[in-house]
């Protein structure tokens, strides 16, 4: 019985990947492939471009379909309903909506960086806001921590789960960073991969604080992207404080476990009592 869980959980978590990468690196082909077509039916490539948008979107897309499948409908109101469960301490609140953008803004200014986007009147901030919330946490976040990392962290250690989840969310970003028009193209890709492991491990440690929590890791995904843009922030001063920032949650947050696999029969119960859609 056991082993027949185990099985079904690493085949979900295989189909998952497998899927969010077809969708996402499936519609960049396409791009790529046919750019006459493409650009026919889409228009020019954008960050606002409706092909992008459902690219981004593929984790959420991958985890919705699976979950229906396994358990229909109740399941994936389930899924959904994690995206209603803001109550988690105050303290993380002040970390992602006061704290991250703060950090970015003295790493930008302490290295004489200029705010990037033009925001001097209300439309163009609200334009930014939304664009900023669409691409990443509204198409991301259900399916990475919705979905995915729960499972992860019932099979691993969380900072065996963290590494793991760092490298493929940083290798699914991949195409956007050779596709002319889109923002990553101006990134170095070393130094985003390197970043987007030790981003992963900040992301369990506050996933795993506030009780698994999916809107943590939105706001965590929102006001991180949000402040990068708005403050023009170095990649690479920013991949320096993200690995000191991770040592440090590491080292001194013994109570998330860091090192400690989850127990094989307390993940098996755990499977039995939730639903697909709670990553049981």
């Amino acid at each position: 019985m056991l082993r027949n869980t185990v099985g079904k959980q690493r085949g979900l978590l295989v189909s998952f990947f497998v899927l969010t990468f077809a969708i996402t690196w499936g519609l960049a082909a396409f791009v790529v492939l046919v750019p006459r077509l493409s650009e026919a039916l889409f228009g020019k490539l954008s960050a606002a471009s409706p092909v992008f948008i459902v690219a981004v979107a593929g984790p959420t897309i991958a985890a919705s379909i699976l979950t229906f499948v396994q358990g229909g409908w109740s399941d994936l109101r389930a899924l959904y309903a994690k995206w209603t469960q803001w109550r988690f301490g105050v303290q993380w609140y002040a970390l992602l909506l006061v704290g991250i953008p703060l950090v970015n803004y003295l790493i930008s200014r302490v290295a004489g960086h200029e705010p990037v986007p033009n925001l001097s009147t209300l439309p163009s901030l609200l334009a930014f806001l939304v664009l900023e919330f669409v691409l990443g946490p509204l198409g991301e976040e259900l399916g990475w921590h919705g979905f995915a990392l729960p499972r992860l962290l019932n099979r691993y250690s969380p900072l065996a789960a963290s590494l793991i989840f760092g490298v493929i969310w940083g290798m699914w970003h991949l195409p956007a960073f050779f596709l002319s028009g889109l923002p990553q193209s101006k990134l170095g890709v070393p130094v985003f991969l390197v970043r987007a492991m030790f981003l992963a491990i900040l992301g369990t440690w506050i996933f795993v604080r506030t009780g698994r929590n999916v809107p943590s890791m939105v706001l965590f995904h929102f006001m991180l992207n949000v402040s990068l843009d708005m403050f023009g922030v170095p990649q690479r001063a920013l991949m320096v404080i993200t690995i000191a920032a991770a040592v440090l949650a590491i080292a001194l947050d013994r109570q998330v476990g860091w090192f400690r696999k989850a127990d094989a029969a307390a993940a098996s119960t755990l499977g039995a009592r939730v639903s697909p859609a709670a990553g049981g």
